[in-house]
């Protein structure tokens, strides 16, 4: 990827790249925020918005997904520093549809060439961990039965129910 240039989704989730959310990164927290007097999270309004704009959309790969900044350090490892909720939002989006979809077309966006999940958590262990776990049993084994109460899926652990970023990602 250029710095500083207009870069599709696809070419960041690509080869052997990989999404770091730094440890100075705030928690996701998309899921766990309710407009006053309505019952839909900033998330699901999102969500439901670039729905919309993808039915209608020509060229799938040509959304825009808005500004996002990183440094990359080492080659592949690209670093976030703005666009986390934003992205952390696509890539459970896309590994939600790909646990629905009968083929694998989505698979290259979710984890790199060598089966590692694309986004890795510094901002805390159990959050990674639960990405890691969220991508194989769910997102890649088409385990979308799983998606209605993870809570109760046999790899979810003790601790990911005290982590703010986890209960975001499940909401």
């Amino acid at each position: 990827m250029k710095s500083g240039s207009y870069n599709k989704l696809p070419s960041l989730l690509k080869n052997d790249n990989l999404i770091i959310i730094p440890d100075l990164q705030r928690d996701y927290c998309w899921g766990n925020i309710k407009p006053e007097g309505d019952s839909k999270t900033l998330a699901h309004t999102f969500c439901s918005e670039f729905v919309e704009v993808a039915k209608t959309a020509k060229v799938f790969s040509e959304l825009s997904y808005g500004i996002i900044y990183t440094y990359e350090y080492p080659e592949t490892f690209f670093y976030l520093s703005d666009g986390q909720q934003r992205l952390s939002t696509l890539y459970l989006i896309i590994g939600v549809l790909n646990s629905y979809l009968d083929d694998e077309r989505l698979k290259e966006l979710l984890v790199s060439k060598n089966n590692q999940p694309r986004l890795k958590y510094e901002v805390r262990t159990s959050t990674d961990y639960f990405i890691n776990d969220l991508v194989r049993n769910v997102f890649l084994s088409k385990g979308s039965k799983v998606l209605k109460n993870i809570k109760k899926a046999s790899w979810f652990r003790k601790e990911f129910t005290f982590d703010p970023s986890v209960n975001s990602m499940k909401s």
